[in-house]
């Protein structure tokens, strides 16, 4: 918004210059000295011709009738100039206040234009679900597209719900130290300020695999959702609304990428939470030491990366 305002000024600005210019040449052109303002005209050389070849008297009949004539002259030549004088200016003028109502009027059009563009969404450049299937089948043969897309939808809703009541441990194991950390800070801002970030009642509208990666015994699959949810910000005692909308669903476009470990020998030997030695694990359970739950990541999908890219109230 600050930079559409800036733009608005700037425009006016160079507008505005351009307008006085036009004004100030149009008005010095008309102030240059015509040739009756010099004092000359033909009917005062006239008269001076004739009073030679006259009598005396006729001279001086003459002569008065020839200043009377060059007075006349003069008063139509400055008249005329008055004329053309206002003339120059009436057109300055309606120049004028044709530049300023552009400046006024072209940068609304070209905003409210810009304004009613549609939101960007996202491109449908994806694999084909049935060729995603058969290459995560190759590496994963009891893989099945309508489990994982139920399943990964699953993990995105337990992490958001954690991280609307505060309680990001319990989910610890769906995500990389990077994610939980991030995220676990923005929690922490926000309990300071008392606020809670409602996230409830999600329901997929639509998904498709976009990339699947694999790399060092590891694979990666990028899923595109399109979710509807509440999302709002609201007092963590209250419960008042603070931010966003609280009566209305918002429908969110997102890019997750989810991540699952290929050697199915890999298995944990110390607990991620704690660091306690794990004994007889065998791929899921509870550490005994800390109480924490313990997934591997050979036995879960992992959401590594979520992006939101497109996002509107229905």
């Amino acid at each position: 918004m600050k930079n559409k305002i800036k733009k608005i000024l700037k425009y006016f600005a160079i507008i505005t210059i351009m307008a006085i210019s036009i004004f100030g040449m149009c008005t010095m052109l008309d102030e240059k000295p015509t040739f009756a303002d010099s004092g000359f005209s033909t009917s005062h050389s006239s008269s001076h011709s004739s009073s030679h070849s006259s009598s005396r008297s006729r001279s001086r009949s003459s002569s008065s009738s020839s200043r009377s004539s060059s007075s006349r002259s003069r008063s139509s030549s400055s008249s005329g100039s008055s004329g053309r004088s206002s003339g120059a200016l009436a057109v300055a003028m309606f120049i004028f206040l044709i530049v300023m109502a552009g400046a006024v009027v072209l940068p609304i059009i070209f905003g409210a234009t810009s304004g009613s563009r549609k939101p960007p969404v996202i491109k449908k450049n994806y694999l084909d679900n049935k060729q995603a299937e058969d290459m995560i089948k190759k590496v994963i043969p009891t893989f099945n597209l309508h489990e994982f897309i139920k399943d990964s939808f699953s993990t995105y809703t337990k992490i958001q719900e954690a991280w609307m009541n505060f309680k990001l441990d319990e989910v610890k194991h769906l995500m990389p130290d990077e994610m939980y950390n991030m995220y676990q800070s923005q929690l922490d801002t926000l309990e300071v300020k008392g606020e809670r970030n409602v996230m409830k009642d999600m329901s997929l509208v639509e998904s498709h695999i976009m990339n699947v990666d694999i790399q060092n015994n590891i694979i990666t699959v990028t899923v595109a959702y399109t979710v509807d949810q509440y999302d709002y910000i609201a007092d963590i005692n209250t419960g008042k609304l603070i931010r966003g909308e609280n009566k209305k669903k918002m429908r969110v476009d997102y890019i997750m990428k989810f991540r699952k470990n290929l050697n199915d020998e890999a298995k944990l030997t110390h607990c991620p939470s704690c660091g306690a030695e794990l004994k007889d694990y065998n791929g899921s359970g509870v550490c005994e030491f800390c109480g924490s739950k313990i997934v591997s990541d050979n036995t879960e999908w992992v959401l590594t990366e979520k992006q939101a890219v497109n996002q509107r109230y229905l």
